[in-house]
């Protein structure tokens, strides 16, 4: 099938012809129903650009690197012989490998899809991201006006991030952590907006994240406070829920903190705009040692503690507390406005 030198194979093609039409010499087809064998991705993305170039498929011509699909397509026509808006596409995809603004790579891609005019669906969908596997039962394509509309929901089983995906996709949030190791599972929904000139934009993103280890170089100077504490901090079984919108990140969790010789306790959120890191994080401390030499204090053996911080920083600038306080039975310290 050939239209303005764009061709694409098919392994069955069914149509109706008007008998009427042909008596009377007018426009003869009315449908196009057809099959393909497994093709490139790219072919079919050119052919349906041939036939309207305001297709969802636009965004993807310059994305896909590799692919195939075998796929069904159903055109109507009118008495010009012109495509009518009511064409539906479906089919599968395999084997995809799609590139997004040189650093996200996306590999092993494979998925059921469904166009039409208005939407592109994908279903069933898996897909390796930087080398980190997901899938999705839930992603659509929507274009409205001149943007692409792109929402969804995408999970994993548990992956392990470390070193070039630690930079990508969290150092640039926490440019000042020294993250060492992620090991999570989690479920995500998400949205964003891209352009015809590919701007991304009004992205949002809410996710439960289940945190089996998240280790992070202990570079804080805490030694005077607790004498046994290690040279890396790891957060374990944690229970996380992030939310992302309108440059706003929102980061709220629970679980267990080992920074001395056994676990202690840790309820935190954390938000951060324009710049600025609002944070209040309280810390239950069981049979771990607490000293502040400057005030004469000691834990007693087989008390607990719970310690809280509240506060803020501002980028490349001092750490305010509005609130540091302790609580050990009798005991109580409480430091404002530092």
């Amino acid at each position: 099938l050939i239209h303005k030198k764009k061709s694409i194979d098919f392994e069955v093609i069914k149509t109706k012809i008007s008998l009427k039409s042909l008596f009377e010499n007018e426009f003869l087809i009315t449908n196009v129903n057809a099959s393909t064998k497994s093709i490139e991705i790219k072919n079919v993305i050119l052919f349906i650009q041939s036939l309207n170039r305001s297709t969802e498929l636009f965004i993807l011509e310059k994305f896909v690197k590799k692919g195939y699909l075998i796929t069904d397509i159903n055109f109507n026509f009118d008495d010009n012989g012109n495509i009518k808006n009511d064409y539906k596409i479906s089919g599968f995809v395999k084997d995809t490998k799609i590139n997004i603004f040189k650093k996200y790579k996306m590999d092993n891609l494979e998925f059921i899809f469904e166009l039409n005019k208005e939407n592109l669906k994908l279903q069933d969908l898996k897909i390796f991201f930087n080398k980190l596997k997901f899938s999705s039962n839930d992603l659509n394509i929507k274009k409205v006006n001149k943007d692409f509309e792109i929402s969804g929901s995408i999970s994993n089983d548990d992956l392990t991030l470390e070193n070039e995906n630690i930079d990508l996709l969290i150092k640039p949030y926490f440019p000042n952590i020294n993250i060492q190791k992620i090991i999570f599972n989690s479920k995500n929904n998400f949205f964003f907006k891209i352009n015809e000139k590919f701007k991304l934009r009004d992205f949002e993103i809410k996710s439960q994240i289940n945190l089996s280890n998240f280790l992070i170089l202990n570079n804080f100077k805490l030694k005077n406070f607790f004498p046994k504490i290690n040279e890396s901090i790891n957060l374990i079984n944690q229970k996380v829920e992030v939310d992302y919108k309108k440059n706003v990140l929102k980061v709220k969790g629970s679980g267990n903190l080992k920074m001395q010789d056994n676990k202690d306790k840790i309820n935190y959120l954390l938000t951060k705009k324009d710049n600025i890191y609002n944070f209040d994080t309280s810390l239950e401390i069981n049979n771990n040692p607490i000293n502040i030499d400057f005030l004469g204090y000691q834990k007693s053996d087989g008390n607990d503690s719970i310690i809280r911080l509240k506060g803020y920083k501002k980028n490349n600038k001092q750490l305010t507390f509005d609130l540091i306080s302790l609580n050990e039975k009798n005991n109580k310290i409480e430091i404002k406005d530092l």
